[in-house]
């Protein structure tokens, strides 16, 4: 995607690659490469543990160290959402269960979810985030009916900005690299 290159060399590696969305470049085991051609500079090497992110749009590079349930859960039937935006967890969920959802109602403002689903079905985990987003829904074969009650939402919003503003948590600072800067 993008003309975004990895070289492996002697390695275990994911890439995370759909349309309009950034590509994750995440190291296992061993050693690779990623080579970016719209930065025009040499391939970016990654440590065990590590993921590139590279921006879908404008914006920095950044490599972290990773949580290997974010990365490898799908090989062990978890899906785990860490703040993930609400457009992302609906794409992956459409892509695990085979599904499409039709969305109304949906709040304007940021909207990010964070849990873990060990091996549970479409509808134990539309039940999860009934709770926790204030939703109703419907499953009718493949489709998947969201409905948001916006004034719940408020309400929840407001209150999860106080806790995260009351809340410290220290996190490793991510390595950037500015899109079309050379070094």
């Amino acid at each position: 995607a993008g003309g975004v290159t990895t070289t492996a060399i002697g390695t275990t590696f994911n890439i995370k690659a759909y349309e309009k969305e950034d590509v994750k470049v995440a190291l296992i085991t061993g050693k690779v490469a990623v080579g970016i051609p719209k930065i025009r500079r040499d391939s970016i090497l990654l440590k065990e543990k590590e993921v590139l992110n590279i921006p879908h749009k404008n914006g920095e590079i950044s490599k972290v160290t990773f949580d290997e349930d974010e990365v490898l859960g799908w090989t062990r039937k978890l899906i785990v959402f860490d703040n993930t935006t609400f457009s992302e967890a609906i794409r992956v969920l459409e892509n695990w269960y085979g599904v499409s959802f039709e969305i109304h109602n949906v709040s304007k403002e940021n909207l990010n979810i964070s849990g873990k689903f060990q091996d549970e079905t479409l509808k134990n985990v539309m039940e999860g985030l009934k709770h926790t987003l204030q939703i109703e829904y419907n499953i009718t074969g493949e489709k998947v009916t969201i409905e948001f009650n916006n004034q719940e939402m408020a309400r929840m919003q407001a209150k999860r900005a106080a806790e995260a503003a009351a809340a410290t948590s220290i996190r490793p600072q991510p390595t950037r690299f500015p899109v079309g800067q050379t070094r």
